[in-house]
């Protein structure tokens, strides 16, 4: 998808080229950081709805192990 879009790029006008940069910048980075910060709790919420669980084996009986540049590891 990507590479059609590079490819295609270079055939806009430069009227075109800025109004596609604008699109993309207003979609990847929000003027409104709180609608990240929403979408970040609403993908934590839906990844451990049923609990937190070992993505190897799903086992839900999991304990803490440390930490690694600031984010808690965890074994089952």
């Amino acid at each position: 998808m990507w590479l059609d879009v590079y490819e295609q790029f270079g055939e806009l006008t430069d009227s075109e080229k800025i109004a596609l940069f604008n699109a993309m910048n207003q979609d990847l980075f929000p003027d409104d950081p709180s609608r990240i910060t929403k979408l970040l709790k609403d993908i934590c919420e839906a990844r451990f709805a049923s609990g937190m669980g070992c993505l190897h084996c799903g086992s839900t009986s999991v304990k803490r192990n440390g930490k690694y540049k600031t984010r808690q590891r965890y074994l089952c």
